[in-house]
This record gives C-alpha cells, sequence and structure tokens, in this order.
C-alpha cells in the first residue's frame, strides 16, 4: 500500500506447521521467488476469489406428458415398474 509516496507493509509472525513450512520453502525456491512472495501471493489470490453464494434449486416445470404406463399409485406397483434397479444399486 502506498501512503504519500511511501511503501506501508505490516510486520507481523504467526506459527504454521514444520511440514507446510518445508513445502512453503520448497515452492517458493522452485518458482525462484521468496517466501514472502510466496505468501502474499497465496494470500491475495485466496483473498480475491469470488466469494461462493449460497446455492438456490432452481425448479422447473416440466410440461411434457407423463409417462402414462408409470404406475404411481403406489410404491410396491413403481418398484415393480422400475424392474430391479433397486437392488443393483442397494444390494
Amino acid at each position: 500500500m502506498r501512503l504519500n509516496n511511501m511503501l506501508v507493509h505490516m510486520r507481523t509472525s504467526f506459527d504454521i506447521p514444520d511440514e507446510l513450512f518445508r513445502r512453503a520453502k520448497k515452492a517458493a525456491a522452485g518458482a525462484g521467488i521468496s517466501l514472502r512472495e510466496l505468501v502474499v501471493r497465496a494470500l491475495t489470490a485466496h483473498l480475491d476469489r469470488p466469494k461462493a453464494g449460497k446455492y438456490v434449486f432452481d425448479w422447473r416445470v416440466d410440461n411434457a406428458p407423463w409417462n402414462k404406463d408409470l404406475p404411481l399409485h403406489s410404491r410396491e406397483a413403481l418398484e415393480d415398474y422400475l424392474g430391479s434397479w433397486r437392488k443393483d444399486l442397494y444390494g
């Protein structure tokens, strides 16, 4: 951030697991950047990511005619009509 033509940085420290530190250090070296730059890029990418919205189920009405042979009057009749799909799926 620039403030009156001066660069302003926040210095901070935090603890991370040793294995994560080693992976980050290796990734930074592989990319030819400092660990600081890797962390800044990762935080920026994470914070600039679009927020996931709440899923809204889109109910659509299908105006196509129903299958007249489909027995909807009872569960047993429907299972008989569909055959052994349930046994195949659930054993």
